[in-house]
C-alpha cells in the first residue's frame, strides 16, 4: 500500500468512524399525562375560653382558640356571636350582645396544621339594665370563625 492510499483509508475510516458517532448519539424524548388532585378544606375546629365577669353596661374580652388541620395557613376575616342563652329562667341571651364595632385585628393568621388564640378585646357586653334574674348567671353564645386560605 501506497502512502497515498494509506492516507486516503485512514480519512475514509475516520468519516465511517465519525458517521457512526454520529448516528449513536439520536435525539429521544418521551411524555405522559399526570393527574394530580385537589385536596380538600378541613373545617376549623373553635373553642372559646370564659369572658371576664359582666356587669349592666360593661364590656368583656372574649378569647376564641381556633385550631388549623388543614395543610396551607387561613387568614381570620371574622368572628361572629351568636345564639345567646342563660342558664336561669327569667334571664334569657338578649342580655348579653356582641360588641359591632369589634374586629379582628389585622392580618390574624393561622399557621397550616397549628392552632392560635385569637383575643377579641371588649367583644362581648351586657345590656345597661339587665333582667335581675341574671346576677350569677352563666351564659353561652356560639362563636363562628370566618376564614380563607392564606396560602402564598
Amino acid at each position: 500500500m501506497t502512502k497515498r492510499s494509506a492516507v486516503v483509508a485512514s480519512a475514509v475510516a475516520v468519516a465511517v468512524v465519525g458517521a457512526g458517532a454520529a448516528w449513536a448519539a439520536w435525539s429521544l424524548s418521551g411524555d405522559t399525562q399526570v393527574t394530580a388532585a385537589a385536596g380538600t378544606a378541613v373545617q376549623l375546629t373553635v373553642t372559646g375560653t370564659n369572658a371576664t365577669a359582666l356587669v349592666p353596661g360593661s364590656k368583656s374580652d372574649v378569647t376564641v382558640n381556633v385550631v388549623n388541620s388543614n395543610k396551607f395557613p387561613v387568614l381570620i376575616k371574622s368572628i361572629n356571636f351568636s345564639d345567646f342563652a342563660s342558664n336561669k329562667t327569667g334571664c334569657d341571651g338578649s342580655n348579653i350582645q356582641q360588641v359591632t364595632t369589634v374586629t379582628v385585628p389585622a392580618g390574624t393568621t393561622v399557621a397550616a396544621e397549628n392552632s392560635k388564640s385569637v383575643v377579641l378585646a371588649q367583644s362581648l357586653k351586657m345590656i345597661a339594665d339587665p333582667a335581675d334574674e341574671c346576677q350569677g348567671a352563666s351564659f353561652t353564645f356560639k362563636a363562628t370563625v370566618g376564614a380563607e386560605s392564606a396560602a402564598s
